[in-house]
């Protein structure tokens, strides 16, 4: 082979290295990348239950609970409803519809279908259960908890097995209803019929729990 076709060829290889690189760094740079807002607080995550039949609901919020309850159960001589509260801080969002994720830790009987909801912000929650603000282990009038989901969005209706993540998308159009200018968005969870009998339950993880558990806590994702 003759010098100037070696250094032809050796040219060509360059170029072909060459641009190899500018393609990889050009894919490294401007490939989608995913964004994971994770509950970091205990105070994030928890639930409001109630007993049933009061009116106005009459229990207790709770942010500080090895797990999220979601169903009917039992409080003493009490039969409960409760139902799931979250909240994301997601200032950095950038317009995109968005994936929620939560563990099943646990389910009894035949709670049907878990209802998810967009609603308005609620605020911290407190690390012991709280119900009459004067009585604290009183029950309380929990209902502007209970019923932020009247004014909320229902984005999924779906069931969920012990050991599966369960996972539904957000709307982009919905985030932006309801983010307040902080950034935060909420949800709720409550299960779609809490007439039927006590101990029909699901259990969701908590930020408590994953902590615990050596799990993701529940999360918000997204790309940019």
């Amino acid at each position: 082979m003759s010098t100037i076709r070696k250094n032809l060829v050796f040219v060509l290889l360059c170029i072909v290295v060459i641009l190899g690189l500018v393609a990889g760094l050009y894919f490294l740079k401007f490939r989608p990348r995913e964004i994971k807002v994770y509950i970091t607080e205990g105070t994030n995550d928890g639930v409001v239950y109630i007993l049933r039949g009061t009116d106005p609901p009459a229990g207790y919020i709770w942010g500080g609970g090895e797990g999220m309850f979601i169903g009917t159960g039992k409080g003493g001589d009490h039969s409960t409803v409760s139902r799931g509260l979250m909240r994301f801080n997601i200032s950095g969002w950038n317009g995109q519809n968005v994936t929620l994720r939560v563990y099943c830790t646990y389910k009894n009987g035949t709670p049907g279908d878990i209802e998810i909801y967009v609603i308005d912000d609620f605020g911290a929650l407190p690390e012991e259960a709280r119900g009459d603000p004067n009585n604290p282990d009183d029950p309380g009038d929990v209902s502007s908890y209970w019923n932020l989901y009247k004014d909320g969005d229902k984005v999924a209706s779906v069931k969920v097995n012990v050991g599966e993540w369960l996972e539904v998308i957000i709307p982009k159009d919905i985030i932006e209803k309801h983010k307040t200018s902080e950034g935060i968005i909420a949800f709720m969870f409550k299960i779609a019929d809490e007439t039927i009998p006590d101990y029909n339950f699901y259990g969701l993880e908590t930020y408590e729990y994953a902590s615990k558990n050596n799990l993701d806590p529940p999360y918000l994702m997204w790309t940019e």
